[in-house]
C-alpha cells in the first residue's frame, strides 16, 4: 500500500478544504456582483 507522508497528505485536504470553498462561495459572490449592477443599471433608467 502506497503511504503519503502526514505532511503532504494534511496539506492536500487543506488544498481540497479551499477549493471546495471556493467551489461554493465564487458563484454567490457572483450573483452578488450581477445582481449589483442589475439594480444599478435600473436605478439609472
Amino acid at each position: 500500500m502506497f503511504r503519503l507522508p502526514a505532511h503532504s497528505w494534511r496539506n492536500a485536504l487543506f488544498v481540497r478544504l479551499i477549493i471546495m470553498n471556493l467551489i461554493v462561495i465564487l458563484p454567490i459572490i457572483l450573483l452578488g456582483v450581477y445582481l449589483y449592477n442589475w439594480s444599478y443599471s435600473l436605478a439609472l433608467h
